[in-house]
């Protein structure tokens, strides 16, 4: 997978390569580990080097036909080079939330709501977008355009320990030609006060191989 971001105030460019791995264990759990790389383009000229690797789990707490609840958690473990925010923030991170899937029709609405824990904060931003303890909301719907082919709109939300709040927007699709691959892609814009932006827009896009 790889994400382009655009930030036109300060005229910096970052690209994030990340490879992520799935694992689903006895159908209740899903284990995930990530690793960014990260490039960074200014005035100054360009860094690059290895983000923050990440973990994460998802455990299915309720399942039932259409609708299920999930408790999530994960640890970002701060082993990054680069500092990104929020995609590299060198810090230590334990996150614990819930989510909700309910399926209408063809419809899939999601919801979820984490909290961030964060030790060892870099202080090279600004206190409109420090990066301490937060909370994170998403709320989204997915469905189907054609056949292989789906469509999502999101929304999420950054509560930082500052009392800023950061607004993103995105729009995805994905097209699955095979049981053993598929792509995807999405444009994420964020919105909210100037200041409290980290980013202006980005465009992600990727392959998903399946075993």
């Amino acid at each position: 997978m790889a994400t382009i971001i655009r930030t036109e105030d300060d005229k910096r460019d970052a690209s994030i390569f990340l490879l992520r791995a799935c694992y689903s264990f006895k159908t209740h759990f899903l284990i995930q580990a990530e690793q960014p790389y990260v490039t960074v383009s200014s005035v100054s000229g360009i860094e690059s080097g290895f983000a923050d690797f990440r973990f994460r789990i998802r455990a299915t707490l309720v399942s039932r036909p259409g609708a299920s609840v999930f408790f999530l958690t994960g640890l970002r473990t701060g082993s990054g080079s680069r500092e990104v925010f929020p995609f590299a923030s060198g810090s230590i991170d334990a996150e614990f939330g819930w989510a909700v899937v309910d399926t209408l029709s063809s419809f899939i609405l999601l919801g979820a709501a984490t909290t961030a824990f964060v030790w060892r904060g870099p202080e090279t931003f600004d206190e409109a977008t420090a990066h301490g303890n937060h909370l994170i909301v998403n709320v989204g719907i997915s469905f189907p355009v054609r056949e292989s082919v789906d469509v999502a709109f999101l929304g999420t939300g950054y509560v930082l320990t500052s009392g800023a709040f950061r607004e993103l927007y995105a729009i995805q699709g994905s097209y699955k030609p095979s049981t053993f691959f598929g792509f995807f892609g999405s444009l994420q814009a964020e919105g909210g006060k100037e200041k409290e932006r980290v980013s202006d827009f980005a465009i992600t896009a990727g392959v998903r191989i399946f075993y």
